[in-house]
């Protein structure tokens, strides 16, 4: 929730270290086996320690209507109330 509105620019700017696409795609398995649940059910996960070649990063969420996770890129740039990154662990 205290990373809510923030842009991977902005997260880069703050030097908070947040998850990859791939550190993303491991916790949602692990959350699911544990759980029953999906992850960001209501929200979706900022993976701005990814970038493509273009400077793009990674959105994932849990998509109710197709039930699949959805995986979309976005600019870097871009900042919305349903998107929050998730701070790595290290």
């Amino acid at each position: 929730e205290e990373l809510k509105n923030l842009s991977a620019d902005d997260l880069k700017e703050q030097d908070i270290n947040c998850i990859t696409l791939v550190e993303r795609l491991f916790y949602e398995l692990k959350f699911l086996a544990e759980t029953g649940k999906h992850l960001d059910e209501e929200s979706w996960t900022l993976c701005s320690g990814s970038r493509d070649s273009d400077g793009g990063v990674p959105y994932v969420g849990w998509g109710p209507d197709d039930g699949k996770v959805d995986i979309y890129w976005g600019y870097a740039d871009y900042r919305g109330g349903g998107i929050r990154g998730r701070v790595a662990v290290s």
